[in-house]
């Protein structure tokens, strides 16, 4: 049993395992990898959602083994002086598999051991352990990364989609809030997954956003992005407004979302108007979704309390107590109405709210 080297690229050195059943299918597969490069560009672009570069280079190659030991691929980490390792099987399904499906088999696999590898980077070199490759967190992520970046091959190698038995599990344990400390168990991994598409396809936050300002669970994630605790019961409520629990679902991908209209923001302008005159307020979703979107409003008025006030009408009034986003758009705007200002006063105040999922607020102000 012997590897052997077929060339090297700014960051890998790509070997293949002489002893295989169909060596020349180890070594076409270890070829691909060098002339194409890939390995290099997803290396790009996973340095960048992990918001680390620097850890390879002709000093530390990464050392890309095309070769059978049991998996389909696998790692242990990140090594320094050339001792990071990455095994990918060589997919040689047969002679009725396309070449170019088995190259993109490859390819989703070695990101998703090289994100892994990553993970291990990122740690030691911030010093602060978030994902892990070893629990259902870190493997949730490592599924999310070769499924954005190689659907091709992630979705034709045996293992995707993988969140089936999560989403057909009753009732759906939370591995949001909790981190189960393996990669083999399906149910958590795949909550795992699916949380993290939601954070990105739902919610709308960048994977490097994602990565980087991780919390010790899924769950301290959403409130570092968001400032709010809560992610869970936010995620089941999209999830089962569309996904109820308690019923079998055949999912033919690990992304469900987007499945509702988001608020990401509200608009009035003009914010101050002459009282009796009217304003625009504009919702905007996260994400376009295929169906219309209910968004509720609200007006507070914030000066009604205040001494001398003469006003007995409100500050401002919604013709209508909703707006519709129609499907496909991301955004719709509605119509404000106000009353005089009467003295002694001489302005007021008010707040609009907007809801879809979440809540914003944007300020008003009528002058005389």
């Amino acid at each position: 049993m012997t590897l052997q080297l077929v060339g090297n690229t700014a960051n890998f050195a790509y070997y293949y395992q002489d002893s295989l059943t169909d060596p020349a299918v180890a070594k076409a597969r270890a070829l691909y990898f060098l002339n194409s490069k890939f390995c290099e560009t997803d290396l790009t672009t996973l340095e960048t959602w992990f918001g680390v570069s620097g850890g390879f280079g002709s000093g530390n190659l990464i050392q890309v083994h095309i070769d059978r030991s049991g998996s389909l691929g696998s790692n242990h980490g990140y090594q320094t002086g050339g001792k990071t390792v990455i095994q990918v099987a060589p997919f040689d399904g047969g002679s009725a598999e396309p070449t170019a499906t088995s190259e993109a088999q490859c390819r989703s696999t070695l990101v998703a051991e090289l994100s892994e590898v990553l993970m291990d980077y990122r740690n030691k070199k911030t010093g602060v352990t978030t994902w892990g490759a070893g629990n259902s967190m870190g493997e949730g992520l490592s599924e999310v990364s070769e499924g954005l970046l190689h659907p091709d091959g992630y979705y034709t190698n045996g293992l995707g989609p993988r969140i089936g038995d999560w989403l057909n599990a009753s009732p759906r344990p939370n591995w949001v809030d909790n981190v189960e400390g393996t990669d083999q168990h399906a149910v958590s991994y795949g909550c795992s997954a699916l949380f993290i598409y939601f954070l990105h396809s739902q919610l709308g936050f960048s994977m490097t956003d994602i990565i980087t300002k991780a919390g010790t669970s899924l769950g301290a994630t959403y409130e570092n992005l968001t400032g709010n605790p809560g992610g869970w019961a936010l995620f089941t409520t999209v999830l089962d407004s569309k996904y109820p629990s308690g019923t079998t679902y055949s999912p033919t991908t690990d992304n469900l979302f987007p499945i509702v209209g988001v608020l990401r923001g509200l608009t009035v302008l003009p914010a101050e108007v002459v009282g009796g005159a009217t304003s625009t307020g504009t919702v905007t979703l996260l994400s376009a979704v295929s169906t219309d979107t209910t968004v509720r409003l609200a007006v507070i008025d914030m000066s009604s309390g205040n001494p001398g006030n003469h006003n007995i009408l409100p500050v401002a009034r919604l013709p209508q107590p909703t707006v519709s986003v129609p499907a496909g758009k991301l955004s719709a705007s509605f119509t404000i109405d106000t009353n005089p200002v009467k003295p002694p006063a001489k302005s007021r105040s008010a707040s609009i709210y907007a809801t879809a999922i979440l809540s914003k607020n944007a300020p008003l102000t009528t002058i005389r």
